[in-house]
């Protein structure tokens, strides 16, 4: 279980009623880790886990040894560098920070024969829910789906420009180093006036991706911006233009800032504005036009404004865009240090009216989009139909006054 509260009062009430509830069916909950030294000496105070030695204090945390060790034995490796790991990802809760640890997969991946075999294996064994190194793993997918298409066998060893590639990838990802995220993305002791989700696209022949971005305005005037999320996906094997592409690119960006803003707005109470930018100005004209395209384009422009609408759409110039990074399967050896992939474009620090703008061509002036309008428009026929209930009487039925007795008028009805 993990949880983020405001204050150490209120993690030590989280503390304390936890295990007092766990502790009604007999069990003993521990494994406690938490950024504030001061509440995890606490709270290691009340667990009991301190003891003296001849050079002081020294804190054993029960939940990262053995029994043995807990009772006469050092701490282990953990303990030491004070990491240990949040659903799967390991977070150093001294500094308070996220981070990837690659070392064992590199030692995996030069331990297989180059094989589709070997490089699925290795791409299955990296762990990025929040795809940080996205531009770097598009890259092992996209080589995977090259396999495919050349059938080559699963344990047929490769040769040639696949070997070329495939130890390129494995020499790449050694090299990804020291790849560090603030947990929190909010400063401490400030307050927030504003909160936006900036989210880009991008497209190429290789794959399409999107990033996320939160940008926040404290009261002190101060603005900040954090990568939040991103997600890389190869291109279809059926061949599609660009355009095309750069439309699938667009469509992944409602799903996944509705995610993050669906988190987001838990924590905040201001709304959350959400930007969308992209860099082709063929997938404006399809959002911001309600024109009548071809069916791929009109889906996909469906499915785009169910979760957005067409003014939260922004022409972005692409060098300005940073998705265009795993879009292209590039790959930076100083990711770590890129401000670029981290913090988003230049413009985000600047004020609205310094964003850049682009005057939305019209589907008329824009041939690429132009290509993908119906050239004979469906005839739409409309039907209206009544859906009221009239209710019905026998006298609706049968004009009594047109029979002369009574006796008449049971042989009619019957």
């Amino acid at each position: 279980m993990s949880c983020s509260v405001k204050s150490s009062t209120e993690a030590i009430e989280i503390y304390q009623t936890s295990k007092d509830i766990l502790l009604k069916g007999g069990f003993n909950l521990r494994k406690w880790k938490t950024n504030d030294k001061e509440l995890l000496n606490r709270i290691n105070t009340l667990e009991g886990l301190s003891r003296s030695t001849d050079k002081g204090v020294s804190t054993f945390l029960e939940d990262d040894q053995s029994f043995t060790q807990f009772s006469v034995g050092p701490p282990n490796s953990d303990s030491a560098t004070n990491t240990t790991k949040i659903l799967g990802v390991p977070w150093n809760y001294d500094s308070d920070e996220l981070f990837l640890d690659l070392k064992p997969l590199v030692v995996f991946a030069k331990s297989l024969i180059p094989t589709k075999r070997s490089l699925l294996q290795i791409a299955a064994k990296v762990f990025d829910p929040l795809g940080c190194i996205s531009l770097f793993t598009i890259n092992l997918k996209a080589l995977f789906q090259d396999l495919c298409v050349a059938k080559v066998a699963w344990d047929e060893p490769l040769e040639g420009d696949y070997l070329k590639q495939y130890n390129d990838l494995i020499t790449q990802l050694g090299d990804l180093k020291e790849i560090k995220l603030k947990r929190s993305l909010f400063a401490k002791g400030q307050k927030v006036s504003k909160v936006e989700l900036h989210a880009f696209s991008d497209a190429s022949e290789r794959s399409y991706a999107t990033v996320i971005y939160l940008r926040i305005l404290y009261e002190s005037g101060d603005v900040k911006i954090h990568f939040v999320t991103s997600k890389a996906k190869v291109s279809p094997i059926k061949k599609q233009s660009i355009p095309r592409l750069e439309l699938l690119g667009a469509t992944l960006m409602p799903k996944l800032a509705h995610t993050v803003r669906s988190v987001l707005q838990k924590e905040v109470q201001e709304p959350i504005d959400t930007f969308y930018w992209v860099d082709s100005m063929a997938t404006l004209c399809w959002i911001k036009n309600n024109k009548p395209w071809k069916q791929f384009v009109r889906h996909r422009v469906s499915e785009v404004l169910k979760l957005s609408s067409r003014e939260d759409w922004h022409h972005c110039p692409g060098p300005q865009n940073p998705a265009d990074l795993p879009s292209r399967g590039n790959f930076a050896p100083l990711l770590a240090g890129n401000p670029f992939w981290w913090e988003g474009p230049e413009f985000l620090r600047l004020a609205p009216d310094k964003w850049p703008s682009a005057q939305i061509q019209s589907a008329f002036e824009c041939s690429e989009a132009l290509a993908e309008k119906v050239k004979v428009e469906p005839k739409i026929t409309r039907v209206m139909v009544n859906s009221g209930k009239e209710e019905i009487e026998l006298g609706n039925i049968i004009d009594i006054s047109r029979s002369s007795s009574k006796g008449k008028l049971l042989r009619t009805i019957a």
